[in-house]
């Protein structure tokens, strides 16, 4: 290859990789955007395991959540575990990215919140769908909420007998 065949693909690899690279410093915004259209949003309580920090090493923001009964998996249906419990068990999660709204100013471990998680359904390159987590609202609940971190369902109430004869 001569080199003014070597100097124009050399440039045109640089102007093509300028055109994939993120305008924002953090990337959080594109990251964000995602959620944007199709996300399964969910209301949840919790119990604040861990803050999140630049390290080193970095660490996400950890919440022990209650049970997320509608939780809808990759398929698209409300998910169904092995113990035949619907929805997300009780868990402690890591949640690496937060909303650009989301303010954990004096909040501390130990304290019960309440807050909105979108969750986005991705499918990778291999064609396997990964969930993609987004804490989006966090907000403290008092000292004395009661939170629930069982996951059992009771049993359906089978319907009354309404039958008036043989």
């Amino acid at each position: 290859m001569n080199s003014k065949a070597m100097l124009a693909a050399a440039l045109l690899a640089c102007v093509s990789l300028a055109g994939c690279s993120k305008e924002s410093g953090s990337g959080t915004d594109d990251l964000a955007s995602i959620y944007d259209e199709g996300a399964q949003t969910y209301h949840v309580r919790g119990v604040i395991v861990q803050l999140p920090s630049d390290g080193p090493p970095p660490t996400d923001l950890r919440i022990h959540h209650e049970r997320i009964p509608d939780f809808v998996g990759k398929d698209g249906k409300v998910f169904v575990n092995s113990d035949g419990v619907t929805g997300m068990k009780s868990m402690t999660m890591a949640f690496p990215e937060l909303g650009d709204e989301v303010s954990l100013e004096g909040l501390h471990p130990g304290d019960k919140i309440a807050f909105v998680l979108k969750v986005k359904w991705l499918e990778t390159p291999s064609g396997v769908k990964t969930p993609h987590w987004l804490v989006s609202a966090v907000e403290p609940l008092p000292d004395d909420a009661q939170l629930n971190f069982g996951d059992t369902v009771a049993p359906a109430t089978p319907p009354e007998d309404t039958h008036d004869g043989p």
